[in-house]
């Protein structure tokens, strides 16, 4: 037995049978039995090794190997595979991506104020703080005549780990106008208690409805039939209280896939209409499609509008706007199959679509509209059409 006095600790090491005592109690004892490493202290601490993620390299990594992390703040042992944490989760690595994104409230009328949300993309962790600036940025809305110019810090922590806001107020001009738009930036981002890689700010846009701007009424695809040969057949309504011109009304067809439209059809003097009553149809058939009444309702027979099978496109345009859709454009679900309606996989090749009935706005989020406004019928039934 050795020992060693350092300052005013006593260090007994016992080396009987692969056992190691150390002791600052000015004591001379032996380990306790069946220890193989012994601490005996009134008012000491055992201190690890402390080490950056970097400085663990292979060479170090031995089964049941322990050491502090002090980048992560936390305890951490190989198991022979990988490090495990020891306790409560690490930090974030030393450095990854970070994102901070914020969302777009839609719109207001003049006079309201629009709330952004702005989030972190990985959340914030214990002894981390993220600070980013905003600011509004013209569009067609103008600082001062639209809306107020607002910015300023937001500051990311454990105690305000988001989302955080960031409210603009907009402002009424007493003018006839139509809507405008203005952003809202991120930039500036800042991190501490850990290093980052890369950093992705988001931007968002803000609309200002005119509060004596009234959106125009539009109308909708009601019914869309994908039958047997040259069997298809399009219903259009109008789900106003209003009547509708048909000027400036297109249907575009994309077909397998494009980003751009086969084939572009005005929608004015179809069967000789110029316009649509308040719950008015127009019905559109293939012109080698089978003859139908739909039931007493307009017919106009187009092939090109009328070409279309399961996995094309069919657009709705307003004054060269798309304002409702079947499909997504750009995307060919295959050959002789189509797009999952409503839980029915393939419901747009050889079957029937029917909006339903408390729909009565268009909608270009395609995924939205396919899984809660139509129902799927049988591929060669016309009986519905020209009803609501």
């Amino acid at each position: 037995m050795k020992q060693v006095l350092l300052s005013t600790a006593m260090i007994v090491a016992t080396m009987v049978s692969g056992q190691v005592l150390i002791d600052d109690t000015n004591t001379v004892e032996t380990p306790t039995a069946g220890a193989v490493l012994d601490l005996n202290s009134e008012d000491k601490g055992l201190l690890l090794p402390r080490l950056g993620v970097t400085q663990v390299n292979d060479d170090m990594k031995q089964e049941g190997m322990v050491f502090y992390d002090a980048n992560g703040k936390c305890f951490k042992g190989w198991d022979g595979t990988n490090w495990q944490v020891l306790g409560d989760d690490c930090l974030p690595p030393t450095e990854f991506d970070l994102v901070i994104s914020i969302t777009e409230p839609g719109f207001v009328s003049e006079g309201e104020s629009q709330t952004f949300e702005v989030s972190l993309d990985p959340a914030i962790q214990p002894g981390v703080e993220i600070t980013v600036d905003y600011t509004t940025v013209d569009g067609t809305a103008t600082a001062g005549d639209d809306y107020t110019t607002v910015n300023g810090t937001l500051t990311f922590n454990e105690a305000n780990p988001g989302p955080l806001l960031i409210t603009v107020p907009t402002l009424s001009d007493g003018e006839l106008e139509a809507p405008e738009i203005y952003n809202v930036t991120l930039s500036n981002a800042q991190a501490t208690g850990f290093g980052v890689a890369d950093i992705v700010l988001g931007t968002a846009i803000g609309t200002i409805i005119d509060d004596l701007y009234v959106v125009p009424p539009t109308l909708i695809i009601s019914e869309y039939i994908e039958g047997s040969g040259n069997n298809k057949y399009l219903e259009l309504y109008n789900a106003t209280s209003e009547t509708i011109s048909l000027a400036g009304y297109d249907i575009q067809n994309y077909q397998n896939g494009n980003n751009s439209a086969t084939h572009t059809t005005s929608l004015n003097n179809a069967a000789g209409l110029t316009e649509l009553a308040p719950g008015g149809i127009l019905v559109i058939k293939h012109q080698s499609g089978d003859a139908i009444d739909a039931n007493g309702a307009p017919v106009f027979e187009n092939s090109n509008i009328c070409s279309f099978n399961g996995n094309d496109v069919v657009a709705l345009r307003h004054n060269e706007e798309i304002i409702d859709q079947i499909g997504e454009i750009g995307v060919n679900p295959g050959n002789n199959l189509g797009w999952t309606v409503n839980d029915v996989s393939n419901a747009t090749y050889n079957n029937g679509l029917r909006r339903l009935s408390t729909i009565t706005t268009g909608n270009t989020d395609w995924t939205s509209s396919a899984a809660t406004e139509w129902t799927v019928a049988d591929q060669n039934d016309v009986s519905n059409l020209g009803s609501r």
